[in-house]
């Protein structure tokens, strides 16, 4: 069973049939009211995030991490 993600923020919305043939539109990811945290550009690395002003996962605390919001 698939989620939609956020491509920006990386919120998953609720899982849901792909077999259902009713579904016309999957749940979102934001669909709950929650609001997309940051639109920055997603680099591969901690020194290219800072060199690009984007954002970067951090393996060791297993979240995202800008280098403009924070």
């Amino acid at each position: 069973m698939p989620k939609i993600q956020c491509p920006w923020c990386g919120r998953s919305g609720e899982r849901f049939d792909e077999m259902e043939k009713f579904v016309d539109v999957p749940p979102q990811p934001h669909e709950d009211g929650s609001k997309c945290v940051c639109r920055h550009v997603t680099a591969g690395s901690r020194e290219r995030a800072l060199e690009v002003q984007g954002r970067y996962w951090d393996a060791e605390t297993r979240t995202w991490v800008c280098t403009v919001c924070d």
